[in-house]
C-alpha cells in the first residue's frame, strides 16, 4: 500500500476516502464564534458520506451531468459518434 502525506494548513479542512469504504475527516479547530466556510462544508459532507440516501443522490446527479458532459463534447468532437456513459449504479 503505498502513501501519501497530505500537508494541511491550520485552517485547511479534508476528507480521505479509504477503498475500504471507510473515511477519514480532519477539520480545523475553530477558535473564533465565527465557523469558516471550509469547515461548514468539511462537516456538511461527512455528514452526508454517512447517509446512504444522500451519497445516493450525490452519485446519480455526478453520473447524469457527466452522461451529459461526456454527451456534448463526443458531439462537438466528432457528431457522428455518440458516446453512452451509463453507470451501473444508476438503476
Amino acid at each position: 500500500m503505498s502513501t501519501t502525506h497530505l500537508i494541511l494548513g491550520k485552517n485547511d479542512a479534508a476528507i480521505v476516502l479509504r477503498s475500504d469504504g471507510t473515511f477519514e475527516t480532519s477539520l480545523p479547530q475553530i477558535e473564533s464564534e465565527t465557523i469558516p466556510d471550509n469547515a461548514m462544508m468539511g462537516a456538511a459532507l461527512a455528514y452526508a458520506l454517512q447517509n446512504p440516501e444522500i451519497c445516493d443522490v450525490i452519485l446519480k446527479n455526478f453520473y447524469i451531468t457527466s452522461s451529459q458532459m461526456d454527451n456534448e463534447k463526443s458531439s462537438t468532437d466528432n457528431p457522428t459518434t455518440q458516446r453512452k456513459f451509463i453507470p451501473s449504479i444508476v438503476t
